[in-house]
């Protein structure tokens, strides 16, 4: 039977977003630091608010269990004579080890025969080993960004106590200045005497009862509760955002909702503007009607009881009035001139000082979409033009200014207001999607487009000038950008070449590149193989088909996919490693730098080469069509048809025949035949299991 251990590690006001990674790393270091050090506990529970984090290993045993060693010794040459007795050197062995000289084995490893024991190593007691066990836990910890004090020692904000109890037992020990004890401390604002924690099970009670919820979803749950009871009192809807959710559950430590209202005439400005400062702002929870229309309330988050909540809820009315006073000011501002005429302010705002302003990207987008034109089907150019034309002139605008959250969001609004048409003001707020991982994606056909054109000419911009990605560093956001095109792309079953875009895309900067097009063209490929090889990965293609397929070509991020997932599924299949063995055994054969010879049938001199040279030509435009039509598991089975007679022709057949023009031949033929393999994958790359 083992004892539960409770660790708290009272801080400062933690950020609300360091504390669920917190958490996750202490569960997770917690089970390596004890599993390493031979302690076995049942379960463990974190906790975590803005002033502690903390644990629970439940049951953990009383001693570390034996560990039993095998210990090298001298090579038996030297601990026995020629007799087999045993020399100094063995006694000698077996008395630094402390066994009798009867315990002595020998073994054979790769230097040769070698004496060794077996040795077991008792276990401490728990109690012995936790204060070096629990310091190390609480060093264990990576911040985003860490204080620094006491030395070396690092943690998100200064520690100002430890709770540390195994069993009814403290752990005495001190890191950081702060010497471990059995006291902890309720809410700051209501309980600010340290409390005495005597019975761990009794822990999470008392802090509830001194204002304290330690677990996150049991704050979130009463958080939302909350939430959605008080909205119901005004007939009116919560929006949940739920990283809102998140940060604003890890801000308070006994959450109580309280209701604000402002003004009617407010809410004739564009709703999403004001529920951005609401949200992003102020951390505030906006409230629509059923017809999703804005409500003049908006719902917040206190810490504590309800003591002086008119004071709290008036303080609160005042600042958000304060901010949408803001808005109409700077609305009104905007709105004395149109989108159209702020275009020419970008001429003075700079995209990348080596690339220009962000009029100059405006330029080549429009160049861009000429050019892409019939790859993207384009039958009207006007609409994705115009949308080009307004796109960033949002940026100029004194609300965007104040509001950075809101680019493309106030561009939408204002070309409405303009009278534009409605496709080409949502390619305006469209064509930033995806801004973050999960985020919505371009709807419109305008929006899409426009969404691809103007992260493709950043990624071709940034990579000629050498702004790659580098470890952590991407200052111009390449890498969602990329997964944002892929994204896009898959999203709406585009078969487009993302090589012809990419190489109109560097046409478009004209003189201002002096670079290897090729090498620049290359290496943005291979950026997207990155992120095209992890996204098949993540959906759980196996790695050997993500790599046959990506060695053979990804331009096509829609053909790719569907190509994955085909073969994927085919691998289940009987036949399938019967059928890759014939493959590899064509791929194999040929030497790496053979050119294709020209293939002449009157040179196919054996009935097994000429069976298959005309199963193969027979199949191939059956087989063509099936690829051309994305229908490669048809496709694979027809080339799957070819196995039985390559087996015959590699059994009856020498290839590399004496004679020059019948060897090239027949590699020529292998090669005209690995040409329609690889029109799926590189079979050479799967590993048959």
């Amino acid at each position: 039977m083992g004892k539960d251990l409770l660790l708290e590690i009272g801080t400062e006001e933690l950020p609300p977003l360091y504390i669920l990674p917190a958490l996750e790393q202490l569960k997770v270091n917690a089970k390596k630091i004890f599993n390493e050090n031979r302690l076995k506990f049942q379960d463990c529970k974190t906790f975590g608010t803005p002033r502690r984090i903390g644990i629970f290993l439940f049951d953990l045993s009383e001693k570390q269990d034996d560990k039993v060693l095998e210990v090298i010794g001298p090579p038996k040459i030297v601990a026995y004579d020629s007799s087999n007795n045993p020399t100094n050197v063995a006694f000698k062995f077996a008395k630094e080890h402390q066994v009798n000289i009867s315990d002595l084995k020998i073994k054979k490893i790769p230097k040769g025969e070698y004496v060794y024991i077996i040795k077991t190593q008792r276990g401490y007691k728990t109690e012995k080993i936790l204060p070096e066990l629990l310091k190390q836990l609480i060093s264990s910890f990576s911040w985003k960004k860490s204080m620094r004090w006491e030395g070396n020692f690092r943690f998100a904000r200064p520690i100002r106590w430890i709770l540390a109890l195994y069993g009814n037992n403290v752990i005495k020990f001190s890191i950081a200045d702060v010497t471990s004890g059995n006291k902890s401390y309720g809410h700051k604002m209501i309980k600010t005497k340290p409390i005495v924690i005597k019975d761990i099970s009794k822990f999470e009670g008392i802090l509830e009862k001194n204002y304290v919820i330690l677990d996150y979803e049991s704050r979130k749950k009463l958080l939302l509760n909350q939430i959605f009871k008080i909205a119901n009192k005004v007939k009116g809807i919560p929006l949940i955002n739920q990283k809102l959710v998140e940060e604003v559950t890890n801000t308070v430590e006994y959450p109580t909702v309280l209701l604000g209202k402002f003004s009617n005439e407010y809410l004739s400005f564009p709703k999403e503007v004001l529920i951005d400062v609401m949200e992003n702002n102020q951390k505030y929870f906006p409230v629509v009607d059923k017809e999703d229309k804005l409500l003049p309330y908006f719902l917040f988050v206190k810490d504590g009881l309800s003591k002086y909540n008119d004071i709290v809820r008036e303080g609160n009315e005042r600042v958000i009035k304060a901010r949408f006073e803001d808005i109409k000011f700077f609305f009104n501002e905007d709105r004395k001139t149109t989108l159209e005429s702020k275009v020419d302010k970008l001429k003075s705002v700079v995209f990348q000082e080596e690339l220009g302003s962000i009029y100059d990207k405006i330029q080549r987008l429009m160049t861009l979409c000429e050019k892409v034109q019939s790859l993207f089907k384009l039958d009207d150019l006007n609409k994705i033009k115009r949308a080009i034309y307004l796109c960033k002139a949002d940026l100029v605008t004194e609300m965007v200014r104040e509001f950075p959250t809101l680019q493309g969001v106030i561009g939408r609004e204002y070309a409405l207001l303009d009278n534009e048409l409605k496709e080409v003001a949502d390619a305006i707020y469209e064509h930033y999607l995806p801004r973050f991982v999960q985020d919505d994606l371009p709807k419109t056909p305008t929006g899409i487009v426009l969404s691809i054109l103007d992260k493709i000419d950043t990624i071709v911009g940034c990579f000629s000038i050498g702004l790659v990605p580098t470890g952590s560093e991407d200052p111009y956001g390449l890498r969602r950008d990329a997964l944002g095109i892929i994204n896009v792309i898959l999203r709406n079953n585009l078969s487009i070449s993302l090589k012809k875009i990419i190489d109109n895309s560097f046409d478009t900067y004209s003189n201002k590149l002096k670079v290897n097009k090729e090498k620049v063209l290359f290496d943005i490929l291979e950026f997207f193989k990155g992120r095209v090889e992890s996204i098949l990965l993540e959906k759980n293609i196996r790695y050997d088909i993500v790599n046959a397929i990506l060695s053979v070509d990804f331009d096509n991020f829609y053909v790719t996919f569907i190509k994955a997932e085909k073969l994927n599924n085919l691998s289940r299949k009987d036949n399938f490693n019967k059928s890759i063995t014939a493959f590899s055994r064509v791929i194999n054969i040929l030497p790496k730098n053979f050119k294709f010879k020209g293939l002449r049938e009157d040179l196919l001199k054996e009935e097994v080469e000429k069976d298959l040279f005309d199963v193969v030509k027979n199949n191939e435009e059956k087989f063509l069509h099936f690829i051309n039509q994305n229908e490669f598991d048809k496709a694979f089975d027809i080339i799957s048809g070819f196995s039985p007679y390559i087996d015959k022709f590699f059994d009856k057949v020498l290839v590399m025949d004496k004679n020059e023009e019948i060897r090239n031949n027949r590699l020529s033929l292998l090669e005209y035949i690995k040409s329609i393999f690889t029109k799926i994958a590189d079979f050479s790359k799967i590993v048959i299991s």
